[in-house]
């Protein structure tokens, strides 16, 4: 038998559990090339290659192992189909009795050695069982297994060892139900793949709008097992509860963001008033991702009075970086684990030591001149504030934070050259963003911007290395910003 080039593996059947159809004494699976080679020649409107899977003799296992070209779509069994769209399957159903009554036509202009052919090729493939061993994708629709049939007394759902789940990729898809904008609406993924909080799109409400939650289910956490569709709700702010606001009236933006490792359950933008504190019930619920847990807020919300825009961010750390850290979790390691955490303990210490040495030493120098230091002298020591440590994401993500600290990020545009879309809302409070072409500062300056968008913007951008860096400075403690480094598009 030939090789089985770019084609993957559908499923495979025991020769012990098949009747097979034989031309001459030879196995019908044999003669794959034959058989296209006579649908060229008689049934040229059928794309054979397309419609059935090309079998292949493993002597090894004493099985017959069956191939097919993958597309777009992941493949769906007729039998599944049946119970999760009635239209698409009918439809199917329609296109599967074309192709028979096709080949069935042909016989008719075909001499007795073509019929034999073509009847062969029948075989198995109209059944009702034959619903297990049928598939559709991309508006295609093929037969895994023809040319035999199952024996007696065996069901066909439980003799063929199907790999195919282990290919199909399914659409997971976001839409809005309200007003807001999604930073993506569509991705795909393998059969059981866990969807994390990287896989889910961050909300941003229009103005007067809040997200409240997600619907049938927060995604995060979900695990593949077909097409999906995951609703954003968001609901107007009711602005008539309470009193009007008084005319001059200061209101505020209230962000929540989160790092890596987990995502948020709730409005993450909303209104407050000058002096108005933020309440237990306006925090949004942290859900963690599979190996990390959430261990705060970089400031506290609950309780927080707001007298400009402030932004919180749920911290996680991974729990094996937590179990590490522990004091017991070192003594439960044995005596290695022992010596470890009195050298952890040790260098605490010694880091205890140096803090009380350098407080020591300007307290000498502002008040007693320990240190040898002129107290005149206030120049600034050290490297100045600036972004925090950059990390590198893949592109189409989206970033939301804020402060002054800044951001400084690498993005991998996963090719050399090309442009791509720079989506942006650095909303009322002024920042400046600077794009550079490469890893860090030293290369080209691809984009700047300054001020406050209080709305999205974007920019098309021209690239020439793999990686960019994205640098936001914010000019107010209160200042946010979001922005988006899409993929190229080119």
């Amino acid at each position: 038998m030939p090789t089985v080039i770019n084609k993957i593996k559908l499923c495979e059947t025991s020769l012990s559990d098949f009747s097979i159809e034989q031309i001459s004494g030879v196995p019908f699976y044999s003669r794959y090339f034959e058989l296209e080679r006579l649908f060229q020649k008689l049934v040229p409107s059928i794309d054979f290659q397309g419609s059935f899977a090309q079998p292949h003799e493993n002597k090894t296992k004493h099985v017959i192992e069956w191939f097919y070209t993958p597309g777009d779509e992941a493949l769906t069994s007729f039998s599944d189909l049946s119970k999760i769209n009635n239209e698409l399957y009918s439809d199917s159903i329609n296109k599967r009795d074309f192709i028979i009554n096709a080949i069935q036509m042909a016989m008719k202009t075909a001499n007795e050695n073509e019929r034999n052919y073509l009847n062969c090729a029948l075989s198995g493939i109209g059944s009702e069982e034959s619903d297990n061993t049928t598939y559709v994708h991309d508006g295609r629709i093929l037969f895994g297994i023809w040319g035999m049939r199952a024996k007696p007394g065996r069901k066909i759902e439980e003799i063929i060892h199907a790999d195919v789940l282990d290919h199909r990729i399914f659409s997971i898809n976001y839409e809005v139900n309200g007003e807001a904008n999604l930073s993506f609406c569509t991705i795909k993924r393998k059969y059981g793949y866990k969807l994390t909080s990287s896989d889910v799109p961050q909300v941003v409400p229009v103005d007067g709008w809040e997200f409240t939650e997600w619907k049938p289910n927060i995604p995060q956490g979900s695990t593949v097992k077909n097409d999906v569709t995951f609703i954003a709700v968001c609901k107007k702010v009711n602005e008539s509860v309470g009193p009007d606001p008084l005319p001059n009236e200061k209101k505020f933006h209230v962000y929540f963001t989160h790092e890596k490792g987990g995502a948020l359950q709730g409005s993450v933008d909303f209104l407050k008033n000058d002096g108005d504190v933020v309440k237990q019930n306006e925090v949004p619920i942290v859900v963690a991702d599979e190996g990390y847990e959430f261990i705060g807020w970089d400031q506290l919300p609950e309780g927080y009075e707001v007298h400009s825009n402030v932004v919180f961010k749920a911290l996680f750390k991974k729990k094996e970086e937590i179990a590490n850290s522990s004091f017991g979790g070192l003594i439960g390691a044995g005596n290695n684990g022992c010596l470890q955490a009195l050298l952890n303990w040790l260098l605490l210490l010694l880091g205890l030591l140096l803090l009380l040495l350098l407080l020591w030493c300007f307290l000498g120098k502002c008040n007693f001149n320990l240190c040898g230091c002129d107290c005149d002298d206030q120049r600034q020591i050290g490297p100045q504030p600036g972004p925090n440590p950059p990390i590198q994401n893949p592109c189409n993500t989206q970033q939301a934070s804020g402060g002054e600290e800044g951001y400084m990020g690498y993005f991998d545009m996963g090719q050399q050259t090309g442009k791509f879309t720079f989506e942006y809302n650095t909303l009322t409070v002024p920042d400046r963003i600077v794009i550079y072409d490469g890893k860090g500062t030293s290369g080209q300056v691809l984009f700047t911007y300054e001020g406050g968008t209080s709305n999205w913007d974007s920019a098309e951008i021209e690239f020439h290395n793999q990686i960019v860096t994205v640098i936001v400075k914010g000019f107010d403690p209160g200042t946010a910003w979001h922005f988006t480094v899409n993929c190229p598009n080119n």
